[in-house]
């Protein structure tokens, strides 16, 4: 399982500071700034960074379901047939409360 930083980190790559702001990477600073003004611009982000709503959680079930159903309007009924019986399989592997969010 990768580390997370509890503050800006490095990339060698570029020479550039970055955090994570709602599962995304946003670049801090410039080749060549200092960690002082990562750490700074780190804070402002951070504070500034919208929080997720409050939705109410999608499940996977949900999404295949929607699938499903988009697939018999729009596609054969042959093609339906063999997402259906492949779907099923996967959906009871998974269960019904598994949440998108969970997913890697």
């Amino acid at each position: 399982m990768p580390r997370r930083s509890k503050g800006p980190w490095k990339r060698k790559q570029d020479d550039c500071y970055y955090t994570h702001v709602n599962g995304k990477q946003v670049k801090l600073t410039e080749p060549g700034e200092s960690y002082e003004v990562a750490k700074k611009r780190y804070h402002e982000v951070h504070a500034n960074a919208e929080r997720p709503t409050n939705e109410v959680p999608t499940t996977v079930a949900q999404i295949l379901d929607e699938f499903l159903e988009w697939t018999q309007q729009n596609q054969e009924a042959s093609t339906y047939r063999w997402y259906l019986n492949y779907l099923r399989k996967f959906h009871q592997h998974v269960g019904s409360r598994l949440l998108v969010s969970s997913l890697k």
